[in-house]
């Protein structure tokens, strides 16, 4: 009965791509749902002022452009040189209406899942010439971990200003890492020549965007121009790449608003800065590499597998890849501890997150393509049915969910945004910040706003405070157009 019921439906394979994609778009429904509850808050306004002042005056593109350039020229004289993300805070979705504000977890989840799929696609595609059913099973699967393990949800997903410096950033990065994998089949010119404009423009922006982001980035670029000059293919234009980016990176930290920022930290010098990195990198993995990555890790096994089976490629260097892997996963932490004495904030552990995870598989996928090519008559895989040992595993996962603590549970986005939505604390409190518009688009220049009652883990991140010349009180009350704000 259960072979006759097998002979109908597609080859295993590709079910469990299309069971893996779809396990992807059904958890980032409750992320997508609770996002209509998001609102700015914190630097939102500070960034955001002048734009917006201009745009709900004007409704002039080209005018609120021209200040979304004043905004990168001020804070790169007075506090960072990070131009590339200043000049996208300047254009949160807010500017254009509070109302536009929920497409800040459609954008940051499109460019956490656009930029790995289009990343695997030219190295698992185009390089290493697999089936795409191992492509999408590979990308449905580590984008499915980095979403619901993030670090911290709220500024990598809701807050516009956190997450479009550090999470949009990154995944421009990927975009620019994916865009110089070369192809073992041949390109055609014009193809060739667009794809070296879309990874010169990256380069700028991965340049002027933030400094784990930006140093990752260039060591990539460098040691990916370098092996285009040892195989000879794609020299020029990575050549011209990394020259793009050297110039936006070194116009970024040399920012006079660097120097002025940095005076308010005790900072590590370089190599205690570096030799810090390693540490705390040791220290996060072992809490990062949980349970359920564990269980998803066996899960991509026998995927994995498969990948080795369908490509030409010698697996030869699983030590050396291990190696650059740690190495450039605590390079990201090396700009924080260096500029500022430590790693930084939650936003910055995300990306730190992101990218180890991603390593964390990639390093996975390449010790079994060793293993195989060596010990491949020694596999276990071979003498165990694929569905038998997919369907245990995912049992597993399944039985290590039900039986973690609610506190637990609540470290996993989607859980959380459920559980949010279904007590009504996301919808109470929106509720409690249209009443505070209502106050905030009152006549009164002095106005005392209540605080929030509610605040949900995925969308409260900052708030004004009772001290009225705090700076969050001065940047809401000059969006509002407010000579006082404070809370009560």
């Amino acid at each position: 009965m259960f072979k006759r019921f097998t002979k109908v439906l597609p080859p295993t394979d590709i079910l469990i791509a299309l069971f893996s994609f779809l396990m992807l778009l059904v958890s980032l429904i409750p992320l997508l749902l609770i996002g209509q509850y998001a609102h700015p808050c914190a630097d939102d306004f500070t960034y955001g002022y002048y734009t917006h002042a201009y745009w709900s005056t004007t409704h002039s593109l080209s005018e609120t452009l021209h200040w979304a350039f004043y905004q990168v020229h001020s804070t790169y004289d007075t506090w960072q040189g990070t131009f590339s993300s200043v000049f996208l805070m300047a254009l949160s979705p807010a500017v254009w209406g509070e109302q536009y504000y929920f497409l800040t977890p459609v954008i940051m989840l499109s460019m956490i899942v656009l930029p790995h799929f289009y990343l695997l696609y030219r190295l698992l595609i185009k390089f290493l010439q697999i089936p795409k059913n191992i492509w999408i099973t590979t990308s449905s699967i580590i984008c499915f971990i980095i979403i619901q393990t993030m670090h911290t949800p709220v500024e990598g997903l809701y807050w516009f200003n956190g997450a479009v410096h550090y999470v949009f950033m990154h995944g421009c990065m990927l975009l620019l890492i994916g865009t110089l994998i070369p192809t073992k089949s041949s390109e055609k010119m014009p193809l060739y020549l667009i794809r070296c404009i879309i990874s010169c423009f990256l380069a700028f922006v991965c340049g002027g965007s933030n400094y784990p982001t930006a140093l990752t980035g260039i060591i990539l670029t460098f040691g990916i121009t370098l092996l285009s000059y040892l195989f000879k293919k794609q020299r020029i234009g990575n050549t011209i790449v990394f020259i793009i980016y050297c110039i936006s990176f070194y116009t970024n930290i040399t920012a006079y608003g660097n120097q002025i920022r940095q005076a308010s930290f005790v900072k590590d010098s370089p190599i205690v800065a570096i030799g810090k990195s390693f540490l705390e990198l040791y220290q996060h993995a072992s809490t990062w590499i949980s349970l359920q990555v564990i269980l998803f890790m066996l899960l991509m096994i026998p995927i994995f597998r498969k990948l080795s089976q369908n490509t030409n490629y010698s697996f030869r260097f699983p030590v050396l890849i291990s190696i650059i892997s740690i190495c450039v996963s605590a390079c990201m932490m090396t700009p924080g501890l260096y500029s500022m004495g430590i790693v930084g904030a939650g936003r910055t552990f995300n990306i730190i997150k992101i990218w180890f995870l991603l390593l964390l598989f990639l390093n996975e996928a390449y010790w079994i393509g060793y293993l195989h090519s060596h010990f491949h008559k020694l596999s276990i895989f071979t003498k165990i049915d694929l569905r038998i040992y997919i369907i245990g595993i995912l049992f597993l996962i399944l039985i290590a969910f039900m039986v973690f603590p609610q506190r637990k549970l609540m470290d996993y986005s989607s859980y959380a945004a459920y559980v949010s939505l279904r007590a009504n604390e996301a919808q109470a409190f929106h509720n409690e910040y249209l009443e505070r518009l209502e106050i905030l688009n009152s006549d009164d220049s002095l106005v005392t706003l209540p605080d929030f009652k509610t605040k949900p883990r995925l969308l409260y991140f900052d708030d004004i405070q009772p001290n009225p010349y705090d700076w969050r009180n001065n940047a809401v009350a000059r969006w509002y157009g407010k000579e006082r704000v404070t809370l009560e």
